[in-house]
């Protein structure tokens, strides 16, 4: 009888205070790891003078989430990106006729690092396979895109970059852009 006081007395003491604390529960967070971009491309040097601004759209992930207010304690993650981008022909004029130069299509699936060096901004830095399509021809080469996010918004970001593409027996081909992406 001794012995079942003490444990009795004992489960009062321990466990009593433990069911009696109120838990709240933890607020969830919609993890964003993936973002569909929106570019304004503009080409630069020689591309100028062939092709008009295009546009872009890709896909990025990352093992980061992609959002305003959120700081992990790794500066650097893993992410990959893709898409498609399209800049029209100039029209120019050689020896006296008229002649437009074909749509450029480039589509591109890259892997490489984001960094998030602050709270509202992500730095991509992705590299890898590059195929473009310009009349009717497709070619394989290397492409480079380097880009910025700030956050507006938990969702929205806005930012600048640049985009490489080294193809065989051409020049390389160098575009600014002007993006505009979603985080789901």
């Amino acid at each position: 009888m001794k012995y079942e006081m003490v444990f009795f007395f004992l489960a009062i003491v321990l466990f009593i205070p433990a069911f009696s604390q109120r838990f709240e529960k933890p607020v969830e967070q919609k993890d964003r790891p993936n973002a569909i971009g929106f570019s304004i491309n503009i080409p630069m040097g020689s591309f100028s003078s062939t092709h008009t601004i295009g546009f872009a759209l890709d896909y990025t992930r990352s093992t980061r989430r992609y959002e305003k207010d959120t700081f992990t304690y790794k500066l650097i993650h893993f992410a990959m990106n893709g898409g498609v981008s399209y800049h029209g022909g100039e029209k120019t004029a050689t020896a006296g006729n008229e002649f437009t130069y074909g749509g450029y299509i480039n589509i591109y699936a890259m892997a490489g690092i984001d960094c998030k060096p602050a709270m509202p901004i992500v730095i991509n830095l992705t590299t890898g396979p590059v195929m473009s399509i310009y009349e009717g021809n497709a070619d394989l080469g290397f492409g480079v895109n380097l880009f910025s996010n700030y956050y507006l918004s938990p969702t929205i970001a806005l930012g600048p970059g640049i985009l490489f593409r080294k193809f065989e027996k051409t020049d390389a081909l160098w575009t600014s852009i002007f993006r505009a992406s979603y985080s789901f």
